[in-house]
């Protein structure tokens, strides 16, 4: 079992607490706690990585993306929206007075999707990140099984990227 105790960061408007009372899950109602994180917080506040499906790498197209962002004195305050966050399952998550949430992660809990995420900020955090770059955390507590994990598992997580030509569409380069 472990305890990770994150900073809601300062500038944000604190944090959300969601409760879903039929889940659809074995585990029944299920709340839903999302909050930002200076990530300036996350080198000494590692999420174990249990529950993720896959190894995260460095050597990474949207891992580099991320750490240029993070370095970028222009882009490393935009970080909160260029990043979908980290999503995590936890038995517990109690939001203390002293303005944190502190999360228990048993084993084969963790983090379920962001495994590269939280990668690219601790290897950013190893040069210089800068003051304001926030993350989204975005925790599910309740008891799962490992199958429910694993399903959450595949629909959460985003490997593949957006089309270029969506995104040229979007910029209304087709547009007459």
């Amino acid at each position: 079992m472990v305890e990770v105790t994150l900073p809601i960061a300062t500038g944000t408007n604190g944090y959300k607490k969601f409760t879903i009372a039929d889940s659809g899950f074995d585990c029944g109602p299920c709340d839903i706690f999302t909050f930002y994180v200076d990530i300036n917080q996350m080198k000494k506040n590692q999420i174990p990585i249990e529950a993720n499906v896959r190894n995260p790498a460095l050597n990474t197209k949207a891992t580099r993306a991320m750490a240029k962002t993070l370095t970028d004195v222009k882009e490393r305050k935009r970080m909160w929206a260029y990043n979908g966050g980290l999503i995590v399952i936890c038995e517990k998550a109690v939001h203390t007075s002293s303005g944190t949430i502190k999360l228990t992660i048993p084993p084969e809990y963790g983090l379920l999707n962001g495994g590269h995420t939280q990668m690219a900020i601790c290897k950013a955090l190893e040069k210089e990140a800068g003051p304001g770059s926030f993350v989204r955390v975005e925790a599910l507590k309740g008891t799962f099984t490992n199958t429910e994990i694993a399903r959450i598992a595949r629909a959460r997580n985003t490997s593949k990227g957006v089309g270029l030509t969506s995104l040229l569409n979007k910029e209304g380069v087709f547009s007459e």
